[in-house]
């Protein structure tokens, strides 16, 4: 995909930020503002991933293998 103006390095707009590639989305969008909008606003929603909220269960103690892990579902935990 590299070279393919579309696809973006996910890791260059996490690590350097929407102004890193803001160079190659005017570039792509040409003269068209309401093109260089939507992208932003589209690698803009990429960026907003990092700041969800996810809920983490912690399953500790000695009778928690990787099996018995893999195995809970939601409700079961317990430790």
């Amino acid at each position: 995909m590299k070279g393919n103006l579309l696809w973006v390095d996910v890791t260059t707009l996490f690590q350097g930020g929407l102004d890193t590639l803001l160079p190659s989305i005017t570039t792509l969008a040409g003269d068209d503002a309401s093109q260089v909008t939507s992208y932003i606003e589209r690698l803009n929603r990429v960026t907003q991933i990092k700041d969800r909220s996810i809920h983490i269960d912690e399953v500790t103690g000695e009778d928690m293998t990787i099996d018995v892990a893999v195995d809970l579902q939601p409700g079961e935990l317990r430790g």
